[in-house]
């Protein structure tokens, strides 16, 4: 567990984005609640206006849950984090429009820093 000592840890990719409604959990073992903490995924198949290898940050994802559009929910803890929305939507890079996304299309890290 070298990345305690230094005080971050990065899940490296996962597969594809969690499906509607499912939280993709991860432990950091950090033993603090991390000051920064981020959710990135990474294009794998092209759409939306993205290539392949094109990364877009938590800040830039949203979720539709059928009335409300917001950000994704990231929770953290002590020594682990997770994520859940009910539908992942972004916006196209060549149109602007809101873009739903296909879990299959998209593979997820998550990162955790203690911050000091």
């Amino acid at each position: 567990m070298a990345y305690a000592y230094d005080g971050r840890y990065d899940s490296g990719y996962s597969g594809d984005l969690p499906g509607t409604n499912t939280a993709a959990a991860k432990q950091h073992n950090l033993g603090v609640y991390p000051r920064i903490a981020d959710f990135i995924i990474e294009c794998t198949s092209t759409e939306g206006g993205y290539a392949v290898g094109d990364q877009i940050g938590l800040g830039s994802i949203h979720n539709f849950d059928g009335t409300n559009i917001r950000l994704p929910t990231l929770s953290r803890d002590r020594n682990g984090m997770s994520v859940i929305t009910s539908q992942w939507i972004v916006v196209n890079k060549a149109s602007a429009a809101g873009t739903s996304l296909t879990t299959n299309k998209w593979k997820y890290r998550m990162i955790a820093d203690r911050g000091w």
